[in-house]
């Protein structure tokens, strides 16, 4: 409501006064206040003006459709505590939330959690938790559902090329049809989360504020498919201004895998070096009095 009836208009004028404002100054200062080199092939003041009040423009858009897909996921999504399940509940102990939310308290003598809490990553791992029947149920369902044409294109992501999946969803509004036993294990790991947070406040260890949108990517990967590393928070555009999930569930239904048949997760530091010198760009939020996380997807993220 405060950004009126034309709300890109009215950011836009935003940046186009913040613009002129740090445009009244040298050029050369102007330039560097935003990452540019003083040699940008930018002449005049009013090139300056106008270049900052492209750059501020294109963030502001890119944050104000953030904020209206933020708000369709406030629709879609339910707090997890609402979304309990006697299985999740009776699975998950205040070891997990700790693995997950502070490493450091999880560590022991010649345990994984020694070295992920070095690397600032949270993981559990709930061996054999699904039952090897409903695994192969649910297997055998989706093997179906890509006989019948129902799964995606061969992906040709860069993130996980190869891949085919399916969006089911199996709660709330305009719920299609879910093959039964991918409908039993899609609704019995939306109840991992609440159930977390639940042992994360008996633990007192600090967890995010978790919501929950009850609906699960149903995947298959060929021969040759595979995911590149990547982060689970995806960039909305050039600024690279976040989503917010906090929170990652993998399921593998292969109750016949063994050792050496490949498809391991694999998990890197996510904390790489930062650049020696920041790009382009790199301080328009602060310069709009705007903060967030700015770390884009690159190949030295969290998980692959």
């Amino acid at each position: 409501a405060a950004l009126g009836a034309d709300p890109q208009m009215t950011l836009t004028l935003c940046a186009v006064k913040r613009a002129s404002e740090i445009a009244m100054g040298s050029k050369e200062e102007a330039l560097q206040l935003v990452g540019f080199p003083p040699n940008a092939g930018i002449q005049d003041p009013e090139g300056v003006r106008n270049k900052l009040a492209e750059l501020f423009s294109t963030y502001l858009a890119e944050i104000w459709e953030i904020v209206q897909v933020s708000s369709v996921f406030k629709e879609l999504s339910v707090p997890v505590s609402s979304w309990r399940r006697p299985w999740a509940d009776a699975l998950v102990t205040a070891r997990h939330a700790q693995q997950l939310w502070a490493p450091h308290l999880a560590v022991s003598p010649h345990d994984f959690y020694q070295l992920l809490s070095g690397l600032g990553i949270g993981v559990a791992v709930l061996d054999r938790a699904v039952s090897p029947q409903l695994a192969e149920e649910a297997h055998g369902e989706l093997e179906t559902l890509a006989d019948q044409g129902k799964l995606s294109e061969f992906s040709q992501s860069t993130c996980n090329p190869g891949s085919r999946h399916l969006w089911l969803r199996f709660g709330g509004v305009n719920v299609g049809p879910v093959p039964p036993a991918l409908q039993r294990l899609g609704e019995a790991l939306a109840g991992l989360p609440g159930a977390l947070e639940a042992k994360a406040k008996e633990a007192q260890v600090p967890c995010p504020r978790l919501r929950l949108v009850p609906n699960l990517m149903a995947a298959t990967y060929g021969h040759g498919s595979h995911y590149v590393p990547h982060k689970d928070m995806y960039s909305g555009g050039s600024c690279g201004f976040e989503n917010t999930r906090m929170l990652t569930i993998l399921c593998y239904l292969n109750p016949q895998w063994q050792p050496g048949d490949g498809g391991e997760l694999r998990l890197f530091n996510t904390s790489p070096a930062p650049p020696s010198s920041p790009g382009p760009g790199s301080a328009v939020p602060r310069l709009l009095g705007i903060t967030a996380d700015h770390s884009e997807s690159t190949t030295s993220s969290s998980h692959g």
